[in-house]
């Protein structure tokens, strides 16, 4: 009787976290994709979340929010991923970003973005400070929605409203500067 009940839960365990993964599997493929630079990279490091994340499932809480959970496992095998690999990291507010934002304008992959002018909204992403930056990312980024950043950064949701419409405040003149240019 033990291993028919047991087997039940685990079988439901298993549909339960299928139902987590399936449903969020895209935007932590997105968030991990967007902090490394080659896709079989991104989609070996979303194995290792699903293996991960599958191992530990029986730690979410109910109350929890599965994607908050999952976008934390991936954020940390990211980072198990750039020290493995020894890759020496910079912080983004360094000029060196800055640098490299600008030097990147003229590459030919950069180039086929020039419409979203991407190069240019990553350039006005480095010059804000830290806790606006970490929110505008995570909401433009990562897809995270109002609430969700809220629940993980364990702040009032119109906090975060009010913190992206500050980053937006301060970014715009240096974006209209900028495109305006780009365009001439």
């Amino acid at each position: 009787m033990k291993c028919a009940c047991r087997s039940t839960a685990e079988e439901r365990s298993r549909a339960e976290f299928e139902k987590v993964w399936t449903d969020n599997a895209e935007r932590v493929f997105r968030i991990v994709k967007t902090r490394v630079e080659r896709r079989e990279d991104a989609e070996d490091l979303c194995g290792s979340v699903m293996f991960k994340a599958f191992a530990n499932f029986s730690t979410l809480e109910r109350r929890d929010n599965p994607f908050l959970w999952l976008r934390q496992i991936a954020l940390n095998e990211v980072r198990q991923f750039y020290r493995r690999h020894d890759v020496p990291t910079v912080p983004i507010e360094s000029p060196m970003c800055a640098h490299i934002a600008a030097d990147s304008a003229e590459l030919p992959e950069m180039l086929a973005l020039q419409g979203s002018h991407e190069a240019i909204v990553w350039t006005a992403l480095t010059k804000l400070p830290q806790e606006l930056r970490e929110i505008v990312v995570m909401h433009y980024y990562d897809g995270l929605t109002y609430g969700e950043i809220a629940e993980a950064k364990q702040m009032p949701r119109n906090t975060v409203a009010s913190t992206l419409s500050r980053a937006r405040a301060l970014m715009r003149p240096f974006l209209e500067r900028e495109i305006s240019d780009h365009e001439l």
